[in-house]
């Protein structure tokens, strides 16, 4: 008997999996993808589905095909950072995709559902748009439970960070506040915010120069220096910002954003940069 396999049906289901499976990779692993690089990453995953349509390979092809995908899916959704980081995100993609493919075979076989065909690891199940759209909302649901009740909340600590900031590194002692979300409008990646007072006798003076003209409602004149818009409890603001390399110790460097502000961060505590949970997580997979 042969089963008809709707194309666009095929693509958007597994586009939709691949899409939740990275976000929730990046809830375990993180830190989360930014919405284009989760929507590009499911895309893949998309693709990746067409070897349904394939002739049967042999097993090990079909394997060496699936790890290949969940490779190009981590890839495009977290770029390479560590060869940690990236081996755990890939084996939890995978380990993800081996028990949604298990469940529904599983399903199937209980419930009898018609319209199931498999091949090269591959599963297809016509499912109606009301039932991937109400699915799509449970899986949602379940990750924001998760993370709102059981994921718990992580105290502020302290941690030693090394800063290279215009080719000067410099150790600043960082709070990681689990409320500080501040992101790169472009990247995605998360954000380290620097207390300049606390650090301008240790940075290069023509960017303690360039940051102070600034202030003083000039033009920035630095190469790499823009403007990050924050919300902040007085409204909206624009921070300056630059790329900088920062790394815990014995971890690996990891290049992101760091912007700048005139306020000390926790008044009497000597705090020089804030970081959220995000960037920790980063900091540490490195």
């Amino acid at each position: 008997m042969k089963t008809v396999v709707y194309l666009d049906v095929l693509l958007l289901v597994n586009f939709l999996i691949g899409f939740l499976m990275v976000g929730v990779v990046g809830l375990l692993a993180g830190p989360p993808p930014s919405f284009l690089r989760q929507v590009l990453s499911g895309c893949c995953g998309a693709l990746v589905s067409l070897s349904i349509l394939f002739p049967p390979l042999p097993w090990l092809c079909q394997i060496l095909w699936q790890l290949g995908g969940c490779c190009l899916m981590i890839l495009t959704a977290f770029g390479r950072g560590s060869h940690t980081g990236f081996l755990i995100r890939t084996g939890l993609l995978w380990a993800g995709n081996l028990l949604t493919a298990g469940a529904v075979i599983l399903s199937c076989l209980n419930l009898n559902l018609p319209g199931v065909h498999t091949n090269n690891l591959q599963v297809y199940l016509y499912v109606s748009p009301q039932v991937l759209f109400w699915c799509s909302v449970g899986v949602y649901l379940a990750g924001w439970l998760w993370t709102k009740f059981w994921s718990g909340k992580q105290p502020d600590s302290l941690a030693s960070l090394e800063v290279t900031v215009m080719d000067r590194t410099v150790r600043l002692k960082g709070l990681l506040d689990t409320g500080f979300h501040l992101r790169d409008d472009w990247s995605g990646k998360p954000v380290l915010l620097i207390s300049l007072p606390l650090v301008a006798d240790r940075i290069a003076p023509e960017l303690v120069g360039a940051l102070e003209n600034w202030a003083r409602g000039g033009e920035e004149h630095l190469p790499g220096l823009r403007l990050l818009p924050c919300a902040t409890v007085t409204g909206q603001t624009l921070l300056p910002a630059l790329p900088v390399k920062v790394r815990l110790e014995g971890k690996r460097e990891i290049c992101i954003l760091g912007a700048f502000t005139r306020e000390q961060l926790r008044a009497g505590e000597g705090v020089e940069a804030l970081m959220g949970r995000d960037l920790a997580q980063a900091l540490e997979m490195a």
